[in-house]
């Protein structure tokens, strides 16, 4: 890093700030929100799921990314994403015989078992918003909300 070369032209058109740091004016433009999520959810690192997913991906773990199985440290793993990505279609692909359908999929986060994230699958009848989420409210991002900090806190990262 200390070896590049700021021109005061680049400087001043393309300002940034050191590294671990988010400058205040990047929330300006987000927001944050809440709804309630209605559907039918896979919850990939179920140990039922791992089992029936096993056999459409373990030779693909082990052969095509080098994984030493496929569990749920392969699901959980930030790369390869092209792995979780084709978990993602496959269980989008299942009908009513074979489990399905589902409206997406639940998944523990990486950076803690406390931490749940879902996906959404769209649909091709959304409108601007999934059809699966109701009572939807949006509100800007405050700099000192509970939420906030916590993620600034988890990533080590500060507000300038």
């Amino acid at each position: 890093m200390a070896a590049i070369e700021v021109s005061d032209s680049d400087d001043e058109l393309y300002p940034t700030v050191d590294a671990g740091t988010v400058d205040a004016s990047w929330f300006s433009n987000r927001r944050v929100g809440r709804a309630d999520l209605a559907g039918r959810y896979c919850d990939v690192a179920n140990s039922r799921t791992i089992a029936a997913l096993r056999d459409s991906f373990a030779a693909m773990a082990i052969q095509e990314f080098g994984l030493s199985d496929f569990d749920s440290s392969a699901l959980q793993n930030s790369q390869p994403r092209a792995l979780t990505q084709r978990v993602g279609r496959f269980v989008l692909g299942r009908d009513a015989s074979d489990g399905g359908p589902f409206d997406g999929i639940q998944f523990g986060s990486r950076h803690g078992a406390d931490i749940v994230l879902w996906a959404i699958f769209e649909q091709a009848d959304d409108g601007m918003t999934s059809a699966r989420l109701d009572n939807i409210d949006i509100d800007v991002l405050h700099l000192q909300s509970p939420d906030l900090l916590r993620v600034l806190r988890l990533h080590n990262l500060t507000i300038a």
